[in-house]
């Protein structure tokens, strides 16, 4: 379905596609830059040991966000940096199944 407006032409898309997860992978981190909160958003595709960590610009693990097994599906979680305790900066958030990296989003925060 295309859903069309009238300020300068712009063409906006809504996708009516599945629930159903078809890949495992970070769909989105909004907003970005953020100060303080910033919304991640996930897919699953099996039930499988999940896990979602934050690094800083080193490759160091600063705090991991999800620690356990979820089934297929789109899931949110929020990262609230001043709770945190995160300084200004460049991150990424990588999501692991079973261990092994399947994909990895940088994100910023600013103060």
């Amino acid at each position: 379905m295309i859903l069309k407006t009238a300020n300068a032409g712009l063409v906006f898309t809504k996708n009516e596609g599945s629930l159903i997860a078809d890949k495992y992978k970070i769909n989105s981190v909004y907003p970005n830059p953020f100060n303080p909160v910033i919304k991640i958003n996930y897919s699953i595709v099996k039930t499988a040991d999940v896990s979602i960590k934050i690094f800083d610009i080193k490759g160091r693990e600063i705090t991991e966000l999800v620690n356990s097994k979820q089934s297929n599906g789109n899931y949110e979680i929020t990262l609230d940096g001043n709770s945190r305790n995160l300084s200004t900066g460049i991150y990424f958030v990588s999501l692991l199944i079973n261990g092994s990296l399947m994909d990895s989003k940088k994100i910023i925060l600013i103060k």
